[in-house]
């Protein structure tokens, strides 16, 4: 049920479990060049974030689909640098609900490209466009307690935006008005 205007992100077809994000992360990070510029660039960008639960691939990561054999396979991309603002404005969130929930949490989703988006079924308008939002997993608690988490931590005024519970992730996102749906 989605509340607040333009609340919902869509089905986004992009879940993973843990393991499967582990998995994924791991193949990712063994294969990356270290001599990439763009990566270069982006570490230095996010040394100035201050991020205290997060490391700047995992705000990289471009999604379960991505890295996949299916249809989405190779979509997504790196998100241009017009849009790291806005993931700048998105980790600070995603540290407070880390430190309210007391638990990992991982990023599965953050920026999107148009293909990509429209290949995993999210809306046209979605905030993973901008790179202010993020999908995420959890393993030591349930995806309620992760959302709550995220409520709490938005209800103390620490940012406005939407939280969508979908069956196995919680979408957080830094839109400017508070939104709740369940996907």
């Amino acid at each position: 049920m989605a509340q607040g205007e333009f609340a919902t992100e869509g089905p986004e077809n992009d879940v993973l479990s843990i393991e499967e994000f582990e998995d994924i992360f791991d193949a990712v990070r063994t294969q990356e060049s270290k001599d990439d510029p763009f990566l270069k660039k982006f570490d230095a960008f996010f040394d100035t974030i201050g991020a205290k639960h997060f490391s700047s691939r995992e705000l990289l990561f471009m999604g379960g689909g991505h890295y996949g054999t299916g249809k989405c396979s190779g979509l997504n991309g790196y998100p241009e640098e017009n849009k790291w603002d806005g993931i700048k404005s998105l980790v600070p969130v995603l540290d407070e609900v880390r430190g309210e929930l007391g638990h990992s949490i991982r990023l599965t989703s953050i920026y999107r490209n148009t293909a990509y988006n429209k290949c995993i079924g999210g809306v046209e308008s979605s905030f993973h466009r901008r790179g202010i939002a993020a999908d995420c997993i959890v393993s030591a608690v349930s995806v309620k307690d992760l959302r709550d988490a995220a409520m709490r931590v938005r209800n103390r005024g620490t940012f406005r935006g939407g939280i969508g519970l979908y069956s196995g992730f919680v979408h957080i996102d830094v839109r400017g008005q508070n939104a709740n749906w369940t996907g």
